[in-house]
């Protein structure tokens, strides 16, 4: 099953996106109309409408600190379109790393023999970004894994270098003469590389041609952000806040997250679940948006109200011209909604709004879901002020 909304704007699930984005919904001209909204009147099913009393506290754990660390290193990582702007076709692996195992499920970064040396030198979290161009001549993964310290970093590096040429009779090293550190080794198409810097061991695979010179390129793009990520230390993991400046409160939670949800993300980490990222990232700066909470649904901080509805707007305004607007949940006359008739998709109804410098978006395989999940988030960010 495709997801709809949630591939659109944020990828909450660890999947190849399927779906483009061609044209406009035409909803532009019929934008909701501002109106007082009575919280009394919405139907927000069993969603939880109030914020919760003090927050959402701190990790209380190693291991649910290491993910949200995880979580955060997405901001670090280099998006692969910034390094070849053609590669603007999200595919997996793109997705948060939980421990070194989660690097072998299924759509992960390598298969479980490949992935043994992270597991051998206790590979803590990591995070990893992946693209393609549409005609898929060209993929690449840009990832980055965390050890507890820089011999592990160095040897996890060594041995997945000397993996790979074992699993490819073809593939040879290659020098990459302004990093000489790194391990590379190449085919005829394919080139991987990793760069151990301290305890972070970054990790690129391109397929495509210009090898060695787009490999120097990612990294000269990509170790400066390693330079500025500090990996919370072992010991204080458990107190890492679960949430920043309350933006998972104004969030509708998921029951069941997964490591790319229940997160909050910078700009530059938005931008690796984004379908169309040059265009969406566009919107994103022009609406002054510098945090977004992924849950359930998706909240997007804006720069004031009127560039929060104008946002609402324009994600609304990326749905292909062959999905339907509907009705907007009733009492909501502010929300924008659309359904797709195609029965393969998860999310088949999606719903956009926006409440003072808060936008959001949602997507359900239910109408009256969709109703009730957008008006409980509005009645939340109503809550929340």
């Amino acid at each position: 099953m495709r997801s709809f909304v949630i591939s659109l704007i944020v990828a909450t699930m660890v999947a190849t996106v399927g779906a483009s984005l061609t044209g406009c919904s035409g909803s532009t001209a019929g934008h909701a109309k501002s109106q007082e909204v009575d919280l009394a009147s919405l139907d927000v099913g069993n969603y939880e409408t109030t914020p919760p009393d003090g927050g959402l506290g701190n990790s209380g754990s190693d291991e649910v600190g290491r993910l949200l660390d995880a979580q955060r290193l997405a901001n670090f990582v280099v998006d692969p379109v910034e390094v070849d702007d053609a590669l603007r076709r999200g595919v997996s692996p793109t997705y948060v790393i939980r421990n070194a195992p989660s690097l072998a499920i299924d759509g992960g970064v390598f298969t479980a023999k490949a992935a043994t040396p992270a597991v051998k030198y206790s590979m803590r979290y990591g995070f990893a970004a992946s693209r393609a161009t549409e005609r898929n001549d060209r993929v690449m993964t840009i990832a980055v894994f965390v050890f507890s310290t820089s011999d592990d970093a160095k040897g996890a590096a060594d041995e997945f270098a000397a993996a790979e040429q074992a699993s490819d009779t073809s593939a040879k090293p290659v020098p990459l003469s302004t990093y000489p550190d790194a391990r590379a080794v190449a085919s005829d198409a394919r080139i991987a590389v990793y760069y151990p810097k301290d305890r972070l061991l970054y990790y690129q695979s391109y397929k495509g041609s210009d090898l060695v010179k787009t490999a120097e390129l990612t990294l000269a793009e990509q170790l400066p952000l390693l330079a500025e990520f500090t990996p919370t230390d072992w010991s204080k993991t458990e107190a890492i806040p679960r949430d920043r400046e309350g933006m998972l409160a104004r969030t509708l939670r998921a029951d069941e997250p997964s490591s790319n949800e229940d997160a909050v993300l910078d700009l530059a980490g938005i931008e690796h679940f984004l379908i169309h990222p040059k265009e969406i990232k566009a919107a994103l700066e022009r609406a002054g948006v510098d945090l977004a909470a992924v849950s359930e649904t998706r909240v997007y901080r804006a720069k004031d109200a009127a560039a929060a509805q104008k946002f609402q707007h324009e994600l609304a305004d990326a749905y292909p011209t062959e999905l339907r607007e509907i009705d907007p949940p009733p009492g909501l006359a502010t929300a924008q909604c659309f359904e797709n008739t195609d029965d393969t998709l998860n999310d088949r109804f999606a719903c956009f709004g926006s409440r003072g410098r808060y936008a959001f978006s949602l997507g359900s395989g239910q109408r009256n879901d969709a109703y009730q999940q957008a008006a409980a988030q509005y009645a939340l960010l109503v809550n929340s002020e």
